[in-house]
């Protein structure tokens, strides 16, 4: 980070998927949040809160780092994602994750 090496993609929304051990049971795109317009701010000091048991939130200078170096991707980036995972989906490319191939992702 200190090289601005690397940057954070916020999708909204997430495409997201459920498994059950190695095989994906569904896939779609949501958000895990209280709804309304995304805060990159909060996220940050929750990611850090609940993975670092005693620390409520990081220094203000990481903090900065991160929301420097973090994007929302636009909507339609989302939506083409979802089609060209249909397509691939319809394709069979996505059998050795144990999802057969098949032409409605939902069903």
């Amino acid at each position: 980070m200190e090289q601005d090496a690397i940057m954070f993609a916020q999708w909204e929304p997430e495409p997201m998927m459920t498994h059950n051990g190695k095989e994906i049971q569904a896939a779609f795109v949501g958000r895990i949040d209280e709804g309304g317009p995304i805060d990159i701010e909060k996220r940050i000091d929750q990611g850090f809160f609940s993975r670092a048991r005693g620390i409520a939130e990081p220094s203000q200078g990481v903090k900065n780092k991160l929301l420097r170096q973090t994007s929302i991707l636009q909507e339609k980036f989302s939506e083409e994602a979802w089609r060209l995972a249909g397509q691939a989906l319809s394709g069979g490319s996505f059998e050795h994750l144990g999802l057969p191939s098949r032409s409605e992702v939902l069903d």
